[in-house]
């Protein structure tokens, strides 16, 4: 009977130091390990331009980017969008981080939400894609982090901040909310992934803005029906 409670106290035990492992925030090189290598760089192209890098990331539907990502000029359609993948090192010469590149097809998007899916060929060796969190989680003060493809310093960059504010109905759309950052962000990262301090999902980089992760999983699911 005492090695049976001996051995019910330690499971006990290391139960709740997983617990409480998995409730420590990640240091922000660690969050950049293990998110960065699901985070893709987009180029849209059609018959008369191929617009800038802009960012997406993999999730299991796909590849998740910002509608406004894939925008032209108004009225002009992407016609063929290229998808590369990161690298094992950056090294900011884009003759090198940019060989490994695959086609990928606009399978939906929303203009309001500023959502779009792609789809493209699963590429052997990738890390687990990014899993959606729960964006109702986050409050203001929390940090949050984003990697994306800045005009100024490179691709593949990492910026963090604190969230500043959370808006729902966000310029009139009925169930868009945001989140917005003082991350230093540009154009580049439109598409990116907003990560909380525990490297989870919680937003996707719009004009300005996140659109939240609980708006992207009802957005998604309602394309399932």
């Amino acid at each position: 009977r005492r090695e049976f409670l001996k051995c019910a106290l330690l499971m006990v035990m290391l139960i709740v130091v997983s617990v409480q492992a998995s409730d420590v925030p990640l240091r922000p090189k660690e969050i950049y390990r293990r998110a960065s290598r699901a985070v893709v760089a987009l180029q849209c192209a059609n018959a008369k331009e191929t617009a800038s890098l802009r960012t997406g990331f993999i999730i299991d539907a796909g590849i998740l980017t910002a509608q406004s990502a894939l925008s032209g000029a108004p009225g002009e359609t992407c016609e063929s969008i290229r998808v590369y993948l990161k690298p094992v090192r950056v090294s900011g010469d884009p003759k090198q981080d940019f060989t490994e590149s695959h086609s990928g097809r606009l399978i939906r998007s929303d203009n309001r939400l500023d959502l779009a899916l792609i789809k493209f060929e699963k590429v052997p060796g990738i890390e687990a894609p990014l899993v959606l969190g729960d964006s109702n989680q986050i409050q203001i003060g929390d940090s949050v982090a984003t990697i994306g493809f800045s005009k100024t310093v490179g691709p593949w960059t990492m910026t963090q901040g604190i969230v500043t504010s959370l808006l729902s109905d966000f310029r009139g759309v009925p169930g868009k909310t945001v989140i917005n950052a003082n991350a230093t962000v540009d154009e580049g990262f439109l598409g990116a992934p907003l990560l909380d301090s525990y490297g989870r999902l919680v937003g996707i980089g719009s004009m300005n803005t996140f659109v939240t992760s609980n708006v992207v999983k009802k957005w998604i699911e309602s394309g399932r029906k």
